[in-house]
């Protein structure tokens, strides 16, 4: 398998969490859902603290809330400049990953997966245990912090076709499409 087709079956594997998961980012403690409607308020939405896992900062993550695909590229823009850095990507991945990582310990298993994906509603592409196999660069049945990492810096290259160091949306939009229609394992 070529390392381009890898990473479209990577990504074809994580998109779909990863946009259901939407992109919490490193918010504060304090922080509350959007009102509603203008002027109306809604009532707060706790923040859950995440243990980090080893090696990744720590973070905070929202309450979990299917995002659109702009939605998620608007609160993954940390600069606002409208594309996505690698840094912001990676960002994203990290908070996806620690929000699968239920007991801390730095590796995703099928039932985190599965556990976290029915928290969410998330549509499942495949079988978790399919999904990490495919990903699994060592075999032990589990997505590791370094995994992870890899995979979401070649999902970052697959999607960045004009290689100039960025995702536009029209990237993003282009790799999901791409992504879906990869066949599944």
């Amino acid at each position: 398998m070529t390392s381009h087709s890898r990473n479209l079956r990577v990504a074809a594997l994580l998109l779909p969490l990863s946009l259901a998961v939407g992109c919490a980012g490193d918010r504060d403690e304090d922080a509350t859902a959007p009102p509603a409607a203008p002027g109306a308020t809604a009532p707060a939405t706790p923040v859950e603290p995440v243990a980090p896992a080893p090696g990744l900062p720590a973070l905070s993550v929202a309450p979990p809330s299917p995002m659109s695909l702009e939605t998620q590229r608007a609160s993954m823009d940390k600069d606002g400049d409208g594309a996505i850095t690698p840094e912001e990507h990676a960002t994203e991945a990290n908070t996806m990953f620690a929000s699968m990582d239920a007991d801390g310990d730095g590796n995703v298993t099928a039932v985190e997966m599965d556990a976290r994906e029915q928290a969410l509603g998330a549509k499942k592409p495949a079988p978790s245990a399919d999904r990490i196999k495919a990903l699994d660069s060592n075999g032990d049945g589990m997505l590791s912090t370094d995994e992870q990492v890899a995979n979401a810096r070649g999902m970052f290259d697959t999607m960045d076709t004009d290689r100039n160091g960025d995702l536009s949306m029209a990237e993003m939009q282009a790799g999901q499409d791409r992504m879906m229609a990869a066949p599944q394992p």
